[in-house]
């Protein structure tokens, strides 16, 4: 049967009385890129306001779908160990974008022009092309520090602005900062979703800014792709 749910504890169990160590057969399970594994942070709007925020932690063979780990309270804090701006002209029928960018430098093999400021397509309210803010953070799951994407929508990016700006007044660097991502609840021409917001709680301690460097290390090859998973939400597509 095609997708049929596994029981871990059968796996475990029938390895184990054939001889094989679990332990050292997982050690294999490590796909080329790191990029296949790293989870992202999803928001689910309400037009009742009952926004939510999870983490999506992929797909498996123990059950069906994607496990979803809600975020309590909708508030979420970690370590921002990368930022990027990306920008990307997504048809809904298309596999890869017409066109798209990170930092302003064009990543498409025939990009519509040769650099974002100055293309018609990025203007707001004319252009079609979406502009996010992907960071890359460092946020406790489990007990256990893991990294996780968080594409922050159009509609979001005021508030990464905003503290921007009290970071760089501050002097401080993201990487140093715990910062604090909760959702605000907007009511606007008759539409109602919820945008991120962004504070900081506190400094990070050196056993977590030495994993967020290693992080860094480790997810270097997300610096230059832009993937269908960063353009899933609602609208992301004409």
């Amino acid at each position: 049967m095609e997708n049929q749910m596994i029981e871990l504890s059968d796996a475990q169990k029938a390895l184990s009385e054939s001889g094989w160590s679990y332990d050292d057969e997982m050690q294999g399970l490590q796909p080329e890129s790191n990029a296949l594994m790293i989870p992202r942070v999803v928001i689910s709007h309400d037009d009742r306001g009952k926004h939510k925020m999870f983490i999506d932690m992929g797909s498996s063979y123990l059950q069906e779908g994607s496990e979803e780990i809600p975020v309590p309270g909708n508030k979420l804090t970690g370590i921002i160990f990368g930022s990027q701006k990306i920008h990307a002209l997504w048809s809904k029928e298309e596999v890869h974008p017409t066109c798209s960018s990170i930092d302003g430098i064009p990543v498409s093999s025939e990009p519509i022009h040769d650099k974002c400021a100055g293309c018609p397509e990025a203007v707001i309210g004319s252009g079609n092309c979406k502009k996010k803010q992907r960071l890359l953070l460092l946020v406790e799951l489990e007990g256990k520090l893991t990294p996780v994407i968080l594409s922050l929508p159009p509609t979001s990016l005021k508030h990464f602005d905003r503290h921007l700006v009290k970071m760089q007044r501050s002097q401080l660097p993201l990487v140093i900062g715990r910062t604090c991502f909760s959702l605000i609840d907007i009511k606007r021409a008759g539409y109602r979703y919820a945008e991120v917001g962004i504070t900081l709680d506190g400094l990070a301690d050196k056993a977590t800014l030495l994993q967020a460097k290693q992080a860094r290390i480790d997810y270097e090859m997300l610096n230059s792709v832009i993937s269908s998973e960063d353009y899933s939400d609602a609208g992301d597509r004409n």
